[in-house]
């Protein structure tokens, strides 16, 4: 498949992360009700979007070539920030007076993401 196609996968799965993310710290800000009507819903969402942002995300990395040998620093940094948006949903669900920082820690992390995407620093 081409780069291109890999990208919008890419971008598919960004977008359903994020907008999972935010239904669940919205649900946190409202006082984090275990009652959450959407809450299925929503975790498959996010669950669906990593899976996707994941397997595309190495797809794009094979369109670079970036498969043989050692990935370069900046792989492994989108790495930790797509584990920290992994976990992240669970925070309002018990530490529900952490919302607001999460929700400002979550889109630091994404704008980390798109930096370290275009950039590419610490190329090696």
């Amino acid at each position: 498949m081409s780069y291109e196609f890999y990208k919008v996968m890419h971008l598919t799965g960004i977008f359903m992360v994020i907008s999972a993310i935010g239904a669940h710290l919205l649900n946190g800000l409202l006082g984090g009700s275990k009652q959450f009507v959407g809450k299925k819903f929503v975790s498959i969402l996010h669950g669906i979007g990593l899976l996707i942002v994941f397997v595309a995300g190495f797809g794009l990395m094979a369109r670079i070539g970036l498969m043989g040998g050692s990935w370069p620093i900046w792989v492994i940094l989108k790495m930790v920030v797509w584990l920290f948006l992994g976990v992240v949903i669970l925070i309002p669900r018990y530490k529900p007076t952490w919302t607001k920082a999460v929700w400002f820690a979550v889109i630091i992390a994404g704008s980390f993401a798109a930096f370290l995407a275009f950039y590419k620093p610490f190329l090696s």
